[in-house]
């Protein structure tokens, strides 16, 4: 694996969690954007809904890393998700992006099962570095209205070394969700615009 410059000060790597948001409302795309670049290797973004809207926020302070043989970048299939921001992913950064399906069942009662099928629902946003990582793990999904402080939101912001209990949990989390979904094939483009029947 290569070897990735931490770009933290020592002190700064060992800071307890912070809850990052004291305004459930406010905007913290220069937040995040500032977590995402502590470190200059693979980022990991798992989140349930993707916007180009949203993405353009943190773009600039991923760069190209996403085309690291290392970096994940995962959506679930539902609506909002937007397929087309998702077929120009998949154009740039290839086998990294992955969309998840969700699950056939259970489904609630009375409600419409395409509508409503379970679904992966998680955000969680990481960069990596060789030793050390920053996680952002919350409610915002990739979306103007959750980063710029229109949706009512909270988040944590976790540092530390790539090891022990939390790394090893939050490790084993990315890798099953991953696992779960599938590469992002502009060729099944109908399959997903039937998953998301709205």
């Amino acid at each position: 694996m290569p070897r990735f410059r931490p770009m933290l000060r020592r002190q700064e790597r060992s800071r307890s969690p912070e809850f990052a948001l004291p305004n459930p409302r406010q905007n913290v795309a220069s937040h995040l954007r500032s977590m995402l670049r502590e470190h200059d290797g693979p980022v990991d973004i798992c989140v349930a809904f993707i916007r180009n809207s949203g993405f353009s926020l943190i773009k600039e302070a991923i760069g190209d890393r996403l085309k690291l043989p290392e970096s994940r970048l995962v959506a679930s299939v539902g609506f909002p998700t937007d397929l087309g921001l998702m077929n120009q992913l998949h154009e740039l950064y290839g086998p990294n992006v992955r969309i998840h399906l969700g699950h056939a069942s259970p489904t609630e009662v009375g409600l419409k099962p395409c509508a409503h099928r379970p679904q992966m629902h998680s955000k969680v946003y990481v960069s990596h570095g060789h030793r050390h990582f920053s996680a952002w793990v919350g409610s915002h999904n990739l979306t103007a209205y959750a980063l710029a402080g229109t949706n009512v939101e909270a988040a944590a912001c976790i540092r530390g070394e790539r090891k022990g209990p939390f790394w090893g949990g939050l490790s084993s989390f990315l890798s099953t969700v991953f696992d779960e979904a599938e590469e992002y094939l502009p060729g099944r483009n109908d399959l997903y615009t039937a998953l998301q029947c709205r």
